[in-house]
């Protein structure tokens, strides 16, 4: 625990002194733009002393970052880019749930607001203009008091062709149990293999093999060609297979 507290000090006090840097400012100058002498500021740089929430306040209003990125919360700089992550980590994981729902057997029809009547969106959106299409109403003519009770629920087609419905919440729930049992059986193979590694009984590569290479973002990119996978003839130098790094006590 000790080690985890330093170890977290000395990121945020890295974070602080780029942050700095970036600003085009030096230590002086941010203590006469705040109430926090030369020397406390020094402590925060160094890492002697934790960089408190007051501060980390004070400190991202002149750095322009968000406070949970000084006190290392967050890994994103501003609230515009935690957005843009977490929006991009949801369609990512709607990805992922529709694949594995459909290597199930089971097709998503469609997604739908569960309490449109209960919350009176159906009264709301019969006086909008007729112009006004059902996902533009949804963006810009509802209240935010009514969009932060919205729920959502899925129409699903299941194997036998019955229909069914299943909240937003529930679907969410199963992908995050089906994420969490992949890591599970993964650690288990790879403490297998890299065991098997240090007993000396994997076989030593062949050199001039051709391996594929797959790619570090899901789902791929095709290529013009069609081929979503890069395809490489490498030079394994290593004697053994997995790299040095597994090899590692």
């Amino acid at each position: 625990m000790k080690n985890d507290y330093k170890k977290l000090n000395s990121e945020s006090s890295i974070r602080f002194k780029e942050c700095l840097k970036s600003a085009g400012m030096n230590q002086k100058q941010l203590a006469k733009l705040t109430n926090y002498s030369e020397q406390h500021i020094s402590s925060f740089a160094t890492g002697k002393k934790p960089i408190t929430i007051p501060a980390a306040m004070a400190f991202s209003k002149i750095f322009k970052v968000s406070p949970e990125y000084l006190l290392c919360e967050s890994d994103s700089k501003t609230l515009d880019e935690r957005e843009k992550k977490e929006e991009n980590y949801e369609k990512l994981f709607d990805e992922y749930s529709n694949g594995v729902l459909h290597l199930a057997g089971y097709k998503i029809v469609c997604k739908f607001i569960s309490t449109w009547k209960e919350l009176g969106l159906d009264e709301l959106y019969a006086k909008t203009s007729p112009k006004v299409s059902p996902i533009q109403f949804y963006f810009y003519s509802i209240p935010d008091e009514l969009r932060n009770k919205i729920q959502f629920s899925y129409e699903v087609i299941a194997p036998n062709k019955k229909g069914f419905y299943c909240t937003a919440q529930e679907l969410s729930e199963l992908s995050e149990e089906l994420i969490e049992y992949v890591s599970f059986r993964m650690e288990q193979l790879e403490k297998r293999y890299c065991n098997r590694v240090r007993k000396g009984e994997v076989a030593p590569k062949v050199p001039e093999s051709t391996i594929i290479t797959f790619p570090p973002v899901y789902p791929p990119v095709s290529k013009p060609e069609g081929n979503p996978y890069c395809l490489s003839s490498l030079t394994h130098k290593d004697k053994y297979f997995p790299d040095s790094r597994f090899l590692e006590k």
